[in-house]
């Protein structure tokens, strides 16, 4: 009929299975709210609505429809069939969803839904018989009669692409109503779409199929629904009246419709009590069993509401409150929702019904517990405690005990819980399951050797073997380098527990050696075995003429260049630095204009040559111990070191260097 017909449909555009979804929402629409969504006193003003009017959300007429059923029929009645379903499998899944989340709203494209309801709409829909369909041929060129608007600027704005006169647009109108009758919707998809919608608000349960069938109508099985009467001597255009009583109503339709061609009507004041047919069942029809009729009557069928009484059920709990107030809604209980926390049922779930059994008549009264869900709580911390008194303490909170595993810890004890799954402070409600891990104490490692390297790579060593670096300290030391390890704690390949702690001592190489400025000024022999208690060692003596310094007394003490075999002058001394003592010749001679001095090496004062033999009153005991007349004044107190001058030019060489003889 027209009030199910599509926009696409009216202007002739192309249609699919789309344009079927958009008359299954018009179905729903009216089944949610009790009445079509466009009405009118005609045909083609319907058809006009259904083009450019936008309809009333459902929930504005009835709000116990959910928000979920509401988005799901305004999206099948979009005026643009891409913003509709693309098939009833998405529909049908949108349907199923909205029973589990009724208050999940659905996209839809198109705007908000505006009330614009006038005039006296009854909701009843207008069927296109022939009849009809005359009026409508006839009334065509009568616009203010059919209730069009005056301005036909205005339908053709309506009518999108169609062009041409007003008298063309409501031709073509007229005619496209007559096409979308001929491909509009089967009863048979209306009967679908009964019992989809029904089956979602639980008014229809599943049932056994009655064989008991209604007074004064012909015993018939609904295994096998075809009349069994004589059938002759009907007109082409005449039909036997079936027996649906006792059946679903999506039986008693699809029976109705094939193969006798009848229609159905169920008026409001056709649903009623019945203590003989189930709820959802026919339980009178308008003609009896054979009775002869016009295809295609109305036949007016009386649905049972069961026999009036409530029925607590177990099923019932669990149940949502959404659903619940469908299925309790049609027996007009006093009902009284009170809403409590529950650890074991779901927010929006019902835990308890009072009375818990039974049946229940109209007025009666029910209480339902409806869960908000279940109470939180901060998490405790049972780590550090034995595993039993653990499991014991979260017992008492209403805790359950997940897995239990163990692993090494290094700062746990072993037998102690080192881990919970549930961090303390967390919120948790009851019969959350904790996992716990159980400290098997520290892990047994072996200790490696770090003595001899740098304290950076023994630092990474002790940690890659799970062991901790304890305190480092350094001194000073003559066989280990600056920065190496001297020694450890921990005695290297050793056993150690992961986590004990390894002390390291870092060398700053050797000690510096203090006291050798005191040598000099000392005699060669005493210098020498001073030298050993200071931790130096003595390689040779070097003789050089001092005017200062007594022969046979340290000049001044310089460090040993093993590459070169020299020595030079140093400020710091290192424990077992290599050392040359520089002992005084004495004055150096005269030099004599007949035989001058060989300047190319001076002479050992063991031995000099006659020719350069200072003289017999200068001359040293042969004991090399000078005379008590040339000791210096204070003997107890060294004698500046001779640190060469630049009028000190040695032979063949530069300031510096090793032998010196006083220039010319």
């Amino acid at each position: 009929s027209v009030h199910y017909i599509a926009p696409e449909q009216v202007r002739g555009s192309h249609c699919d299975e789309r344009s079927d979804l958009y008359s299954l929402g018009v179905t729903m629409y009216e089944m949610a709210t009790g009445h079509v969504p466009f009405d009118a006193e005609n045909a083609v003003s319907i058809a006009v609505a259904h083009m450019n009017d936008q309809p009333v959300a459902p929930r504005e007429w009835n709000p116990a429809i959910s928000p979920a059923l509401n988005s799901i029929i305004l999206k099948c009645m979009n005026k643009k069939p891409e913003h509709r379903y693309s098939d009833a499998q998405a529909l049908i899944l949108d349907l199923k969803k909205s029973v589990f989340y009724p208050n999940r709203v659905v996209a839809v494209a198109s705007s908000s839904a505006v009330a614009s309801a006038e005039g006296d709409v009854s909701g009843k829909t207008i069927i296109m018989g022939a009849d009809m369909i005359k009026q409508i041929k006839q009334e065509k060129n009568q616009p203010e009669k059919i209730g069009m608007q005056e301005n036909a600027e205005e339908i053709r704005e309506g009518m999108d692409d169609t062009d041409g006169s007003e008298e063309e647009i409501r031709a073509t109108v007229i005619d496209r109503v007559i096409l979308g009758v001929g491909i509009g919707i089967a009863i048979l998809i209306l009967a679908a779409v009964a019992y989809v919608v029904g089956s979602l608000a639980g008014l229809w349960p599943e049932r056994e199929k009655p064989t008991t069938p209604n007074s004064g109508a012909s015993t018939q099985s609904s295994e096998n629904p075809s009349f069994t009467g004589d059938s002759d001597g009907l007109e082409e255009d005449e039909t036997l009246m079936p027996n649906v009583v006792g059946m679903e109503l999506t039986e008693a339709i699809q029976l109705l419709n094939d193969p006798y061609s009848l229609g159905y009507d169920i008026p409001e004041d056709c649903i009623k009590y019945s203590d003989e047919y189930e709820a959802g069942t026919v339980c009178e029809q308008e003609y009896e069993e054979g009775t002869v009729l016009k295809k295609h009557t109305r036949v007016k069928l009386t649905i049972s509401l069961g026999n009036g009484e409530f029925e607590i059920k177990d099923e019932l709990i669990g149940m949502s409150r959404h659903v619940f107030e469908i299925k309790v809604d049609p027996f007009k209980l006093d009902v009284t929702y009170i809403e409590e926390e529950n650890d074991d049922y779901s927010s929006g779930q019902i835990f308890r019904l009072d009375p818990s059994s039974g049946s229940l008549k109209e007025g009666e009264s029910l209480t339902v517990y409806v869960s908000t869900g279940p109470s939180y709580f901060s998490m405790p911390s049972v780590l550090r405690l034995s595993e039993d008194y653990a499991k014991a303490t979260l017992r008492e909170y209403g805790l359950n005990i997940g897995k239990v595993t163990s692993e090494y810890s290094n700062t746990v004890a072993e037998g102690l819980v080192c881990s919970q799954s549930v961090a303390k402070g967390e919120q948790v409600k009851k019969g959350t399951s904790i996992d716990l891990v159980i400290s098997l104490g520290r892990k047994t490692v072996t200790v490696p050797n770090v003595v001899g390297i740098s304290k950076d790579l023994a630092v990474q060593k002790l940690e890659d073997s799970e062991l901790a670096v304890g305190n480092i300290t350094t001194e000073s030391s003559s066989t280990v380098e600056a920065g190496l390890v001297i020694r450890q704690s921990l005695t290297p390949y050793s056993s150690a527990k992961a986590g004990d702690k390894v002390d390291l001592v870092i060398s700053t190489g050797r000690p510096a050696v203090s006291g050798v400025g005191n040598l000099v000024g000392k005699s060669e022999t005493e210098a020498k075995n001073r030298l050993s208690a200071l931790g130096l060692r003595y390689v040779k003596s070097v003789y050089e003429y001092s005017s200062t310094v007594a022969e046979g007394y340290v000049i001044r003490v310089d460090l040993y260049d093993a590459s070169s075999g020299g020595h030079y002058h140093s400020q710091n001394f290192y424990e077992n630095d290599s050392v040359v003592l520089v002992v005084s010749r004495g004055e150096e001679p005269e030099p004599s204009t007949e035989d001058p001095i060989d300047s190319s090496e001076p002479e050992s004062p063991t031995n000099p040559p006659e020719t350069t033999q200072p003289p017999e009153t200068t001359q040293p005991p042969e004991t090399t111990q000078p005379p008590e007349t040339t000791q210096p004044p204070e003997t107890t107190a060294p004698l500046d070191p001779v640190i060469p001058t630049e009028h000190d030019i040695p032979i063949g060489g530069r300031v510096g260097d090793d032998f010196f003889v006083p220039a010319p």
